[in-house]
């Protein structure tokens, strides 16, 4: 792992397997808390796993260990969750 900070916080910034996913297109229509349970499962050096409600409101900062779930009213994800 390499021990770099992320430019967008305090967090150390993770290099990746190259087979490690980067998208999970798989998980739209899951609810949120199950994808994000299954994304921590799959990369657990992931640091923040974000569920972003209606109204999205993001940052254009991107961090090698964070995923946002984008999730619609009925707490489904919506769009793909990636890393970034």
């Amino acid at each position: 792992m390499d021990n770099e900070k992320c430019q967008c916080s305090n967090f150390r910034q993770y290099k990746h397997d190259e087979n490690s996913p980067k998208t999970w297109p798989e998980l739209i229509g899951v609810l949120g808390d199950e994808a994000a349970k299954l994304i921590k499962a799959e990369m657990p050096n992931l640091q923040i796993i974000q569920i972003i409600h209606p109204p999205w409101a993001l940052t254009q900062d991107l961090c090698s260990d964070r995923v946002r779930i984008l999730v619609d009213g009925f707490n489904r994800v919506s769009m793909p969750p990636s890393i970034g």
